[in-house]
């Protein structure tokens, strides 16, 4: 009986124990302790990220700044020797407005010789040749001066309107006392009438061809304007696209 007793109480605390560490197995597999970073470590990320942003501020400002200088004409202590390609702001394309053979212009006659050279607003680059227009030009400039020259003397009638005047009124001064007849009188009013009628339409007729000879002139002016090739601003001539001779159009 007593070993029985012993055996059965062995057994139950056996299986107490079994029971025991049953649960404490199940237990362990339902619930994991969480992880958690100490304190220390959270601090030390915070520290190396600002550490970070200061550097990146410090180096941002502290940058060196570009600076402008005026260019200034002086010896030079050294030199770069290589090839330079200057890059244009904007580009103006001049082009000819008449056709023809065209003529550069002794400044720039050596054609793709003279690109990198500096030109001033106004000034001519090349010349259309234009013959005919030339011609017709230089001879309405000479029948202008002539007519200029012939307006400066008296119209061709004002030479026999003074003498009808000067006819009119000696008989003015005698018509009164009966010795000449009524009828010479009236001719010779009627004649320094006509005389002034014709002074005045010979010049009325001259300022008229006056003024159509300098329009006549004006107009072959601008035409031998357009045919001459001029700078439209100031800067360096960039390509030259044409040759002294050559037919353009």
């Amino acid at each position: 009986m007593v070993s029985k007793v012993y055996e059965q109480a062995g057994t139950r605390t056996a299986t107490a124990g079994h029971e025991r560490i049953a649960n404490n197995r199940r237990g362990h597999h339902t619930s994991f302790p969480k992880l958690k970073f100490p304190k220390s470590k959270t601090v030390l990320w915070i520290g190396a990220a600002a550490i970070v942003v200061v550097f990146a501020l410090t180096y941002f400002f502290l940058m060196p700044v570009a600076e402008v200088a005026i260019v200034q004409r002086g010896t030079a202590i050294s030199a770069v020797y290589g090839t330079v390609r200057i890059e244009p702001a904007f580009v103006v394309r001049v082009r000819a407005q008449n056709d023809g053979f065209i003529r550069l212009a002794e400044s720039f006659s050596a054609g793709r010789g003279a690109i990198g050279k500096g030109v001033q607003r106004g000034e001519l680059l090349a010349t259309i040749a234009d013959e005919e227009t030339s011609r017709q030009l230089k001879q309405a400039r000479t029948d202008l001066q002539a007519a200029v020259d012939r307006a400066a003397l008296p119209v061709p009638s004002s030479e026999l309107l003074k003498a009808a005047e000067d006819n009119l009124q000696r008989l003015e001064k005698v018509v009164s006392s009966g010795n000449v007849p009524a009828v010479e009188y009236q001719k010779s009013k009627s004649e320094a009438n006509r005389l002034r009628g014709a002074v005045e339409t010979e010049r009325i007729e001259r300022d008229r061809n006056l003024k159509s000879l300098e329009e006549t002139a004006k107009k072959l002016e601008a035409e031998m304007k357009n045919a001459e090739v001029r700078s439209q601003i100031d800067g360096i001539l960039t390509n030259v696209q044409t040759i002294d001779g050559e037919l353009v159009s």
